[in-house]
């Protein structure tokens, strides 16, 4: 019991003697670990939190001049989150009423206070807010994972356009004025030097292999002809062939392939950006790509040899150390994965991403 924290409760009350019945029921509690604290005021009250960490607040709804809802409603302004629990004399339903508007997280009469039900308020109060916590978290994480999607989505889009424009647009352009000055000579049957139609056509076959580069990219056409596995087997081996000197061993092992097509691009996307950053930055001679499935998550891991870095030891700074990892992050998070980083200078690097099987 002592490696566990004590839970530290805030007692707020104008009389003394119901502190005292608090107090006794409380100690009553089995295999309780409690600090009790008692204060007269609201200004009291205030001033002790402002310096102290609390874990529960219990107030009574009169406090002199000031009711317990002034008090919940100025801590609340303050940004704290400690749960709120209101006692009274007597039953009433407008005190019920205003405590459950107030911001309160539960009412007690305190004739009917019991080692049993104080026990269990306490502990419903904490996990509630736990809870509300993990969500609000989750709320605010999902948020930001958003805005960086619509980010991601926007450079995409500038990155589209300038190769559309800077590529396919000036081949077309070229094919436009070619066929214009033919078309010219032609009518006005001038035997003038123009463009052959063998260099018109080969413009246009330049044009075609762009397109089909640019689409790729956009969405790999083996997701929809071959599935997950063949695909992730067939990019390992084009890059097998591209990278002198860097060997490539895969091993896939999926029992079906009823996956999101969010998820197959996701996994397609990561594998890309990896096998780039090993070709470009590792120095490394060897990688091991592992696509597994089982009953409950899909794993994929991609591990070098190479010469690795330093990762910070802030899990939320370990996506920003380069090389497109945060992106590879952000696009497993999209999709409620986990991902992992782990290198070490002369050690190599180990990526592996979990997602969970819906």
């Amino acid at each position: 019991m002592k490696d566990i924290p004590p839970t530290r409760i805030l007692y707020v009350d104008d009389d003394e003697d119901d502190h005292i019945l608090f107090q006794r029921v409380l100690h009553q509690i089995p295999n309780s670990y409690y600090h009790l604290y008692f204060k007269t005021t609201h200004d009291n009250a205030i001033k002790w939190i402002r310096q102290n960490p609390c874990d529960v607040l219990f107030v009574d709804f009169y406090l002199g001049d000031k009711t317990g809802l002034a008090l919940i409603k100025k801590i609340q302004e303050m940004g704290l989150t400690m749960p709120a629990i209101v006692l009274t004399g007597q039953s009433n339903p407008d005190i019920d009423t205003q405590s459950l508007y107030g911001g309160a997280d539960d009412y007690l009469e305190k004739p009917h206070l019991t080692p049993v039900l104080l026990d269990r308020t306490i502990r419903y109060a904490l996990e509630r807010r736990r809870h509300l916590s993990l969500l609000t978290e989750r709320q605010s994480q999902l948020e930001r994972l958003g805005k960086k999607l619509l980010a991601i989505q926007e450079k995409e889009r500038k990155r589209l356009a300038r190769e559309l424009h800077d590529g396919i647009g000036s081949t077309l352009t070229a094919v436009k004025y070619a066929l214009e000055e033919n078309l010219y000579y032609q009518t006005a049957g001038d035997a003038h030097e123009r463009p052959s139609l063998e260099s018109i056509l080969s413009w246009v076959k330049q044009a075609i292999t762009e397109t089909r580069a640019i689409c790729s990219r956009l969405r790999p056409e083996t997701l929809d002809d071959l599935g997950l596995k063949l695909t992730v087997e067939s990019l390992c081996k084009k890059t097998r062939q591209i990278s002198d000197g860097i060997e490539i061993l895969s091993h896939v092992e999926l029992k079906d392939e009823n996956f999101p097509e969010e998820l197959k691009i996701a996994v397609y996307r990561i594998l890309q950006e990896a096998f780039n950053n090993v070709v470009k930055h590792s120095d490394a001679t060897k990688v091991e790509v592992s696509l597994m499935e089982t009953d409950d998550e899909l794993t994929l891991s991609i591990h070098d040899n190479g010469i690795g870095f330093g990762v910070p030891v802030d899990s939320k700074e370990n996506a920003g150390s380069g090389f497109g990892l945060e992106s590879m992050k952000e696009r497993v998070e999209l999709l409620s994965g986990h991902f992992e980083l782990q290198s070490e200078p002369q050690k190599g690097t180990l990526i592996t991403c979990y997602w969970p099987k819906s």
